[in-house]
């Protein structure tokens, strides 16, 4: 269940959906910056078509809910309608690029809340004090991050062979039996016979312990699964932030 809240939050983290830009351009233009002092009938609106216009003259989203917001609270103060047009400055810039960078600049805005709530960003950037230093170094934070994402889950993979040879490495250096690694695995694969036989007429005991090996066997592949697919995600978060970062530079 922690995992798939996880997995949850991870692709409401990635996923930028119109529904949340529009959220952000909301709070980014609100009514605190504008003034109003006319009032305009709505059906002018209507026979101008001047809303067509918001939506079809400027190139960024952002910019067509500014100018909406500011042709619907119209003003007849000269002081700020002279400030609105010092504010005006033409940029050598081609907006219709701009526009495919304008939901990865909007993206930044949602990244504190989002990453307040989020557990894996919290896994690849330590915030729990002391440990959170490593965030300063970028060689040591990306040594954590390998750590992280392939040493862990690969750790998962060869346990068993190491939880296998950890008996025969100690026979051999420590108590010096010099057992060759053949003779050690038929004398494994004869406890596993003796583990995995079935005695005849006890079906009772012999259910219980088909029940029992395939619990551990199951237990041990979920184990191994669920590790995966976290390492995964963090790959995932981090490949996706540094892309959303480098378009951000780019921006």
């Amino acid at each position: 269940m922690e995992l798939n809240e996880e997995k949850k939050e991870l692709y409401d983290l990635l996923d930028f959906s119109d529904n949340k830009k529009d959220m952000i351009l909301t709070n980014l233009i609100n009514k605190d910056i504008y003034y109003t002092s006319i009032d305009i009938s709505d059906d002018v609106y209507k026979d101008t078509c001047i809303d067509d216009w918001c939506k079809l003259l400027p190139n960024l989203e952002g910019s067509k809910l500014l100018i909406k917001k500011l042709i619907h609270l119209p003003i007849n103060n000269i002081d700020i309608l002279k400030q609105r047009q010092n504010v005006y400055k033409a940029y050598d810039i081609d907006f219709s690029t701009l526009k495919d960078f304008e939901n990865d600049a909007l993206w930044i805005y949602s990244l504190n809340e989002e990453v307040k709530q989020n557990n894996l960003i919290n896994v690849l950037f330590p915030s729990t004090f002391i440990i959170n230093n490593i965030n300063y170094f970028n060689t040591v934070l990306e040594f954590y991050h390998i750590y992280k994402i392939y040493l862990t889950p690969l750790s998962n993979l060869i346990y068993p062979f190491i939880t296998f040879l950890a008996p025969w490495y100690y026979l051999n250096k420590i108590l010096k039996l010099n057992i060759s690694i053949s003779t050690y695995i038929k004398m494994l694969f004869q406890v596993f016979k003796i583990l995995f036989s079935f005695s005849s007429g006890n079906f009772k005991t012999n259910l219980v312990k088909i029940i029992t090996i395939l619990f551990y066997i199951i237990l041990f592949l979920y184990n191994i699964y669920q590790t995966l697919e976290y390492s995964y995600m963090l790959f995932d978060v981090k490949n996706n932030y540094i892309i959303n970062f480098l378009i951000l530079i780019i921006f």
